[in-house]
């Protein structure tokens, strides 16, 4: 019992740390990890299945000496604990092996797709690829706002194709994810990905030094020294905080720029003002605001060298579906369903202990019936001792 539960816990420290590990952390130390919890995972089993063995000869060996060895079997499973403790340790071990079976097969990854087009290629959070056994399709997008122009409610609609054959097809919004062969599809975005944008890019030093740009969404544009700006996502409905309250600009851009001080920007530049960014550094909350030609002096201490104007946007809807996957959720409800009724059983043994006052019985001690009555020896008279003579009497 007690390897069962050091083991347990070991196992719940183990997958705590792969959850908290940041992901900028050497790959060894979470192949290190993983090996530790599949390591885990066996042992708490094992420990599990000898200890069932070990009841099971135990139960069989009672049964045996009894002489009538399916009689006592039968007594001493439904009215001693052996039966709830085999119940809910063999539970335990489906449960574990089941937890260890969805885990090593879950899947979480995600999808951008433009209106229209189709895939079966996901990105997994480990940046890998993978292929999913059927099409995925995006038919529709659309979008409520609110009059300042920020969103209200965003809804996409996909299908999922076996061939040329439809077989699941479903709007996806808040709330309304699709199902389909094990599979769940969340709608988690929206974007703009494969818009073309055309514009400029400018020096922060000298914003007359500018280079004409075309390209899309998702692709990288060449800065005036070779260094790389990575066009992320098109805002088709931005608002910006002015003295008047939220006001909406229309289209914005945002990029992400590499800086002098070695950390990357995220820098969003509108349609509308073109010398205005707003921008911060890439992980930050906040985003901090500048105009550029009438901020020279805080725009030339901007940590970043290059940013871009943006002319004309041609924008391509494209939906974000979330994809997770996790497979035998059914031997796992069965295996915790097993554990539940182990601890139910358990608890018909589990009598609570009466308190001392109502626990104390009046005991009335009486004679056995096997013990012998008193002998008492009388003195004879003019001394010496007489024979002894039985008196019943009283006691």
């Amino acid at each position: 019992m007690r390897q069962g539960l050091v083991l347990l816990a070991l196992l719940g420290a183990a997958i705590g740390l792969e959850t908290l590990l940041p992901p900028d952390w050497p790959g060894w130390v979470g192949s290190l990890i993983t090996m530790a919890e599949r390591g885990l995972f066996a042992l708490v089993i094992l420990v599990l299945l000898v200890s069932l063995v070990q009841r099971a000869i135990q139960i069989a060996h009672t049964a045996r000496e009894s002489g009538q060895p399916l009689g006592m079997m039968r007594r001493l499973l439904l009215t001693t604990p052996h039966g709830p403790f085999l119940v809910l340790h063999g539970g335990l071990a489906l449960l574990i092996a089941a937890f260890g079976y969805a885990k090593s097969g879950a899947i979480e990854a995600v999808m951008e797709l433009p209106v229209g087009s189709e895939s079966r290629e996901a990105r997994l959070d480990d940046g890998q690829r993978m292929t999913l056994p059927f099409t995925v399709r995006a038919t529709a997008f659309d979008t409520e706002h609110y009059p300042t122009g920020e969103i209200k409610q965003f809804v996409g609609e996909v299908s999922l194709l076996d061939g040329e054959d439809v077989v699941a097809s479903q709007a996806l919004g808040v709330g309304a994810p699709l199902d389909y062969r094990g599979y769940r599809f969340s709608l988690f975005r929206y974007g703009y990905l494969g818009s073309r944008v055309t514009g400029s890019v400018r020096a922060v030093a000298d914003f007359s030094r500018a280079t004409p740009y075309e390209a899309q969404v998702g692709q990288d544009v060449a800065a005036t020294e070779g260094s790389g700006i990575r066009l992320t996502t098109l805002v088709d409905q931005a608002t910006r905080r002015t003295p008047s309250g939220e006001q909406n600009v229309g289209r914005s851009l945002v990029y992400e720029v590499q800086g002098r001080d070695g950390h990357r920007y995220e820098v969003m530049s509108f349609q509308s003002v073109s010398h205005v960014v707003d921008y911060r550094k890439l992980g930050d909350r906040d985003f901090e605001s500048i105009h550029l030609l009438r901020d020279r002096a805080r725009a030339k201490a901007l940590p970043f060298d290059h940013y871009l104007t943006v002319t004309s946007v041609e924008p391509a809807k494209t939906i974000g579906l979330q994809i997770r996957f996790y497979p035998g959720l059914g031997f796992l409800l069965a295996s915790a369903t097993l554990v539940v009724l182990g601890v139910t059983w358990m608890l018909q043994f589990w009598k609570p202990v009466a308190s001392r006052s109502e626990s104390t019985q009046t005991v009335l001690l009486t004679p056995s019936p096997r013990t012998p009555p008193p002998t008492f020896i009388l003195p004879r008279k003019g001394g010496g001792t007489a024979s002894p003579q039985v008196i019943e009497g009283t006691r």
